[in-house]
Order: C-alpha cells, then sequence, then structure tokens
C-alpha cells in the first residue's frame, strides 16, 4: 500500500495543487483491490475540508467514522489549530 493509512480498508494519495488554488487535494482508494472510493479537498465556501464521493460507492459506519476523523484532522491542521 502506498500512502497515508486511514483506518484499515481507505488510504490517501495527495495530489499537488490545481492552478490559481493554495490547498491540496487527497484521492482515497480501497486498501483492498485499490477502487478509487472519492477526494477530499478544501471548500472555500465551507472553510473547512471535504469528502467528495465517487459515484456507485458504499461505505460501512466504521469506513464513515475513519473519513469524518481524517477530514476533521485535516481542516484543524490546515486552520492551525492542532
Amino acid at each position: 500500500m502506498i500512502g497515508t493509512p486511514i483506518g484499515r480498508y481507505i488510504y490517501a494519495i495527495m495530489q499537488p495543487p490545481e492552478p490559481r488554488r493554495k490547498t491540496y487535494a487527497l484521492n482515497l482508494f480501497a486498501t483492498h483491490g485499490g477502487a478509487l472510493l472519492g477526494t477530499v479537498s478544501w471548500c472555500v465556501k465551507w472553510r473547512q475540508y471535504e469528502f467528495c464521493p465517487a459515484p456507485n460507492t458504499g461505505f460501512s459506519a466504521d469506513c464513515l467514522s475513519d473519513l469524518a476523523e481524517f477530514v476533521t484532522n485535516l481542516t484543524t491542521e490546515k486552520r492551525g489549530e492542532g
């Protein structure tokens, strides 16, 4: 597995910022099989990171809990609160 683990079943790979953006995005993949699960990126309107799931994906309560913690931690780091 390459990237940052998020719980037992998901890992993240950082993507470089898009032109004219200051923040990076992360693509999330399944640990088993490597399927793209979605993207985490900064939402300017909400001033926090958000998770955007890929089409036709489903998530267990455990995975959603891991994702929520991961996104919260990213937001905290970005705001300099952590």
